[in-house]
Parts: structure tokens; sequence; C-alpha cells
């Protein structure tokens, strides 16, 4: 696991990168965003005998990216004048955050925690 900090318009936020443990070619990289009230560690709790999430995708070959949402986590809060629910629509591009991703890693799954499942 990579922990990275990315300033994005101004605010600080957090992202880790969890590498696979047999990389598997053509596998794209999984983006994991947390749903409200929780933060990217939700990811690693185990909720099956499976493990973790990560713990299922990294068997499988997939590197997976967690961000901790603004205000969430290690990820500073927006200011309030940003924090309004039509600027929250605005979501940093995943490019931003290629830096610690396997160079060949295409972004093509973003997963979503929603009342405690993984859509």
């Amino acid at each position: 696991m990579t922990s990275s900090t990315y300033v994005l318009d101004g605010v600080r936020i957090a992202a880790e990168t969890h590498d696979p443990l047999t990389a598997q070619p053509g596998c794209p990289l999984l983006v994991a965003l947390h749903g409200g009230s929780y933060t990217s560690r939700y990811f690693a709790v185990a909720g099956a005998g499976a493990g973790s999430f990560l713990d299922v995708a990294a068997r499988n070959g997939f590197q997976t990216l967690t961000v901790d949402r603004p205000g969430y986590g290690d990820s500073e809060s927006l200011p309030d004048a940003r924090s309004a629910p039509s600027r929250q629509r605005s979501a940093p591009r995943p490019a931003r955050f290629r830096a610690p991703l396997r160079a060949s890693a295409r972004v093509r799954c973003l997963l979503t925690q929603r009342r405690g499942t993984v859509a």
C-alpha cells in the first residue's frame, strides 16, 4: 500500500494505492470511493470469510485506488463556499491520480459504497 496526497483545486486529497499480489495483464484499475460517514478504510474491513474488498481485489490481480472524499479521513474539508451540493458534482479526474499507478493502468471501474454494500 502506498499513501499519497494530492492538491486538487487547493484542497488536499488523500489516496492509497493497493497493488495486486500478482499483476494480471489487462486488469483495469479499480477506484473505490466511500459513502457518507465512512472513509477509504471501509474497503479494508473484512466483511466475509474471503476478507476485505481490497484482499479480494489483490488476490484477483487488480490494483485499487482508494480515495478519501473531501472532509473525510485524511483529506481536507472544502471551504464553505465550495461545499454546496452543486459544487460537489465536480469530482477530480482520475488522470490526476496517475502518478503512483502502473503506467498501463486504465480506469474502467468506479466502486462506491452505499448503505453498507459495494456497488
